[in-house]
């Protein structure tokens, strides 16, 4: 048999432990919840950041080239039309502007060699005509990309041919043992028709190092660029790169960006998040480790569960004392009541000062045993 002390006591800890589990699956859930999001919508605010930071880097270029085909010079260069036809005069100048032209995009080159790597100049037989070494007289010195024919690339053919600023992928300039990303600029005479095109070799550790500077995403955190299948651009081979979350690829294709929790190219959970640039052939991801993404919300959630217990265990003792309090005078009132069972009249039950349930029933029984005590007295005199 069951006593109601159990009983009560179970019912007791019921009426707390549901509703304080429910509370605290509930705020799991939801404290997970925001915070992930909250990291993804830091992860994009980085993210986007950076991207102008890369836009600012193709800018610049766009307006250097511009700068440089606008000189007197370069316009000069460019007029020259069928040059086997020129008199010995003529050819003797366009020489010296050549050397001029060449000079120039060498000073640019140089002065800003890191951030790009060999600028040259096509002309409109899709031969690079005009392409300086890098440390000019250095034994050793990377080649030039002098006379080489691009009409097989259709990111400088599509500047030749409409007159218009392309930014190539980066896989469309590989050289021997690396590769670039590549910004062709149309260069144009007075009556706006292209006569030749700038290249510039965009450098891929020059970018890698625009999006690493400054980057406050923690120990694990990290960003960079994959092309628009999803290879990891790297500056040396991309052969054989290990492709990406296929999902997240595609969404950001689709939709611009995805964000998530899943596991990244080398199987660690993180939070990250791939941004598709609208304009320019590549994908920015940005992911941290999950593991410390969460390490503060762990902490909040460790907190609450002990807070929890704490809660429990509390509730436990409160039960207990809740169902002694009930419980005891019953047992009490029980003792007394099985004495005038056994035919014991004389009992005065306790408890009639009491204002509750358990006083009522005290005084009832007190006026039971009065009744009882007249009806034997009344038997006894009859």
């Amino acid at each position: 048999m069951i006593s109601i002390k159990l009983k009560l006591t179970v019912a007791l800890l019921l009426m707390s432990l549901v509703p304080l589990s429910t509370m605290g699956m509930i705020n799991y859930f939801k404290t997970t919840g925001v915070f992930t999001k909250s990291i993804q919508r830091f992860l994009l605010d980085i993210a986007r950041s950076k991207e102008s930071i890369l836009e600012s880097y193709i800018n610049t270029t766009k307006s250097s080239a511009k700068a440089i085909s606008d000189t007197d010079v370069f316009q000069k260069y460019i007029s020259y039309r069928n040059i086997d036809l020129l008199s010995s005069a003529d050819l003797k100048e366009y020489k010296k502007i050549k050397s001029q032209v060449e000079n120039l995009l060498y000073s640019f080159q140089e002065t800003h060699w890191g951030q790009y790597h060999h600028v040259f100049l096509i002309n409109k037989d899709h031969k690079i005509s005009i392409s300086p070494n890098h440390g000019k007289g250095m034994k050793g010195s990377p080649s030039s990309h002098l006379m080489e024919e691009t009409s097989h690339n259709k990111w400088a053919s599509k500047a030749l041919e409409q007159g218009v600023t392309t930014v190539s992928d980066f896989s469309s300039w590989v050289e021997s043992d690396h590769n670039h990303q590549m910004l062709f600029f149309p260069v144009k005479d007075g009556s706006g028709e292209t006569q030749a095109v700038i290249g510039f070799e965009l450098q891929i550790p020059y970018e890698q190092e625009l999006l690493s500077k400054d980057l406050k995403l923690g120990e694990t955190g990290r960003i960079f660029l994959t092309t628009v299948d999803g290879v990891p651009i790297v500056y040396k081979g991309s052969e054989g790169e290990v492709l990406l979350d296929v999902d997240g690829v595609n969404e950001a294709g689709s939709d611009g960006f995805s964000t998530a929790k899943r596991k990244n190219a080398e199987g660690v959970e993180v939070i990250d998040l791939y941004l598709k640039h609208q304009k320019y052939p590549w994908i920015l991801v940005a992911e941290i480790e999950a593991r410390e993404a969460f390490r503060d919300l762990k902490a909040i959630q460790t907190s609450m569960t002990i807070l929890s217990i704490v809660t429990f265990l509390l509730a436990i003792v409160f039960a207990i004392l809740l169902s002694n309090l009930i419980v005891k005078p019953i047992n009490h009132l029980t003792s007394q009541i099985e004495e005038v069972s056994m035919g014991n009249l004389d009992v005065k039950i306790d408890g009639m000062e009491r204002k509750d349930e358990i006083g009522k029933l005290v005084r009832s029984f007190n006026r039971t045993i009065t009744s009882l005590k007249m009806m034997m007295k009344n038997y006894k005199n009859r």
